[in-house]
């Protein structure tokens, strides 16, 4: 099954260049049986003037090489029962209905960041970038037992274009076409009732919510997304595997825009265009400034606080409260997994050479960037942090 599926895919690429455009050229990409029947609806629509021109022949090979692959296709999912049976129809206007996360946290990135809905529950039940099916590089506690190189993790590839890499992008399409791939095992999985699987303490602590906003365009008090397990998220999430696995790559700040301004919408967008990302302003040169407006939010909350995710215990950094934290940093050595040993947090009077200052910058000397996720502090504010550590960091 699988060497004819290549077979058809090779075929058409193929046809696509002998005579397709872009738009064949695009519904091919997007995966499934029915994008490529699609695929080759287009090219036989595609006005000869806007072809290319190789041989006669060579067209006709190559159309054949691909109507063979689709008969051959046909033959066998005939025989299996129907290649479509497990996973039904697909009803695209559904699978492209957009949610979005909600996190109780206003300084954690995900919150408001939009997906698709069956996108988003592959996400917030299979691992995402955070345990299990997870395409980054966690502790192996958290995979739970799922081995090395089987991730499901249709995350955004970035939560703002502007800072999108081409390895991010690649990233997110390789695994959306193993979820693709792989979209019947999944669909049976949960319907066995065996994924996600039950008892697992990063699933059954999680505090972020998949809400659909409907027209009142807020988080709060949006109508929450039936999760995987239930009889309406299996559907959403069959609905969404049947029509292709598609994906929101990456969510875009408007041309202009500041986090938290609205945008124009045009006609046409959907859900809700405002970048909901807690963005800190530059604090005072004091300690109760930089705990409240910076550290509090954007690491004492989540991450080294007691707002899932978790990571104090694997970080050895407790910052969930002003005075534990002040405690934890000054003239304190790294711990935790990736940076112990490596340096001291806050050296009073020396924010050359303190650990946390070198966090705060894109390349850190150990362990990734801080804070998580991608969120870099505007320039004033590390200012404003190495002139309060060069002053000796009083507790003021």
């Amino acid at each position: 099954m699988r060497r004819i599926f290549f077979a058809l895919e090779e075929g058409l690429e193929e046809a696509l260049e002998a005579g397709g455009d872009e738009r064949a050229r695009g519904e091919l990409r997007g995966g499934g049986p029915t994008r490529h029947r699609n695929a080759l609806a287009r090219i036989v629509k595609t006005p000869k003037a806007h072809r290319s021109a190789p041989p006669i022949s060579s067209i006709r090979w190559r159309w054949r090489r691909a109507a063979f692959a689709i008969g051959a296709l046909s033959i066998v999912c005939a025989a299996m029962g129907g290649c479509r049976a497990e996973l039904g129809e697909c009803d695209e206007r559904e699978a492209s209905k957009i949610v979005f996360i909600a996190t109780d946290s206003p300084a954690d990135p995900r919150r408001g960041v939009p997906m698709f809905a069956g996108q988003a529950l592959m996400v917030t039940s299979c691992g995402g970038d955070r345990f299990c099916h997870s395409s980054a590089d966690i502790a192996p506690d958290l995979r739970y037992g799922v081995p090395d190189g089987l991730s499901l993790d249709p995350s955004l590839a970035c939560y703002d274009a502007n800072g999108c890499t081409e390895e991010e992008r690649a990233r997110l399409a390789a695994e959306q076409a193993r979820i693709f791939e792989m979209s019947r095992e999944i669909l049976r999985s949960v319907r066995r009732g065996s994924m996600p699987p039950k008892g697992t303490p990063v699933l059954e602590e999680r505090t972020e919510r998949i809400v659909d906003i409907g027209t009142s365009m807020q988080l709060e008090g949006a109508e929450e997304v039936p999760p995987i397990g239930t009889r309406e998220g299996d559907e959403i999430l069959r609905n969404w595997l049947a029509c292709g696995a598609p994906v929101v790559e990456f969510a875009a700040l408007p041309a202009g825009g500041r986090p938290g301004d609205p945008c124009e919408q045009e006609e046409g967008s959907v859900g809700e265009c405002r970048r909901r990302v807690y963005e800190p302003v530059a604090p005072d040169p004091t300690w109760s400034s930089i705990y409240e407006d910076v550290i509090r939010p954007l690491c004492g909350i989540s991450c080294h606080g007691p707002t899932p995710p978790n990571f104090i215990q694997e970080s050895g950094l407790d910052l969930s409260e002003k005075d534990r934290a002040y405690e934890a940093l000054i003239d304190e050595v790294a711990k935790g997994r990736d940076c112990a040993g490596m340096g001291t947090l806050i050296i009073p009077g020396n924010s050359n050479d303190s650990l946390f200052m070198d966090k705060l910058e894109p390349t850190p000397l150990c362990g990734d960037p801080m804070p998580s996720l991608g969120l870099t502090l505007d320039p004033a504010i590390l200012d404003v942090l190495a002139e309060w550590i060069d002053r000796g960091a009083p507790d003021d």
